[in-house]
């Protein structure tokens, strides 16, 4: 499979668009948006001068074209 999957972007921009959604919230939702925050904190808060994570991904060898496809 040679298939390119950006994770870390894709989540990185989904906290932080849930994030600001949750903050407008009740406080329940409030908590919620600091439980985001900090799960993805250094994902979010990149170190300066640094554009790129590292990650380790594990991958199932029975994953296929199927399941790319509903990504």
């Amino acid at each position: 499979m040679n298939a390119k999957i950006e994770p870390v972007a894709q989540i990185r921009n989904w906290s932080i668009e849930r994030i600001h959604e949750l903050a407008e919230g009740n406080i329940e939702s409030q908590f919620d948006a600091v439980a985001i925050a900090e799960e993805f904190d250094e994902w979010i808060n990149l170190p300066v001068g640094k554009n790129e994570l590292e990650y380790l991904c594990l991958e199932n060898e029975d994953f296929g074209d199927k399941e790319v496809d509903t990504l």
